[in-house]
């Protein structure tokens, strides 16, 4: 035990001086602590004592509440706003042509979008490869929009999805998975023969808040966003930037909560 303390005393003087020399203040008195720092500089003797007392889980909750007060303000660029190329550094996007927007017009780099136009649930093993060697902190999927047409039975698209998100784990069992709501369309891009209508895309949103309940991962709800329609390129389906701005400011508030908690 007291070679733990002497231990954890070391470590808080380290970060303590760490902390001081970027500024940061970990400490407040809602724990009982005392300044680290006496006037002239030298460590508080009564901190000392101080951190005798303070329990070790608790110590290491400050710590990690400064470590990501640090990392969260390493996105923010001299404009106060976030860096979305900094921010979504280590997330994969995986998923059609509504996905691949995102690298269309460089508002992230390729190696962090893995879509392209008319991709389904089951057209991802490449990716899986690519994953294991990118191995992202988080992966953010999009599935559904062909996947309508693709699969006449719904259900399919339930199996098939909860393959996917398997195949995932098992290659970056560390990554959080996020599953995105498949998007509405405008009334004019609707098609009745080959099941491209809002009823079924809605039949396939239910089915990947599901998957996403099952499997644990986070469901996000698109819907809000598509609501106005200001957001829809001419074609009905796909969407013009401005959807994109909405959709990662609502993703960095989803995942600074998460990773907050």
């Amino acid at each position: 035990m007291i070679k733990r303390r002497q231990l954890l005393i070391f470590l808080i003087i380290s970060y303590i001086s760490a902390s001081i020399f970027n500024k940061v203040n970990i400490f407040t008195n809602d724990i009982g602590v005392v300044h680290a720092m006496t006037d002239d500089g030298h460590v508080n003797r009564n901190y000392l004592i101080k951190c005798e007392q303070i329990d070790v889980t608790e110590v290491e909750n400050k710590l990690n509440e400064a470590d990501k007060l640090r990392k969260s303000q390493e996105y923010i660029n001299d404009n106060g706003e976030i860096d979305y190329k900094k921010f979504f550094k280590n997330t994969v996007f995986i998923g059609d042509s509504i996905t691949e927007y995102l690298k269309v017009v460089e508002m992230l780099p390729e190696n962090n979008v893995y879509a392209e136009k008319g991709k389904t649930v089951i057209d991802v093993d490449n990716d899986i490869e690519r994953l294991k060697y990118a191995n992202p902190e988080r992966i953010i999927l999009l599935f559904g929009m062909n996947d309508v047409i693709y699969f006449q039975n719904k259900e399919d698209f339930r199996s098939n999805y909860l393959k996917l998100i398997d195949k995932l784990k098992k290659v970056v069992p560390n990554a959080k998975i996020y599953i995105e709501s498949p998007t509405p369309i405008q009334v004019k891009a609707e098609r009745k023969n080959d099941g491209f209508t809002n009823e079924r895309l809605s039949q396939f949103r239910e089915i990947a808040k599901e998957v996403s309940d099952e499997t644990y991962s986070t469901y996000i709800d698109l819907t809000g966003i598509v609501s106005n329609n200001d957001c829809f390129e001419t074609d009905g389906i796909h969407f013009k930037r401005n959807f994109y701005e909405l959709l990662f400011k609502d993703l960095t508030t989803i995942i600074n909560k998460e990773e907050k908690s």
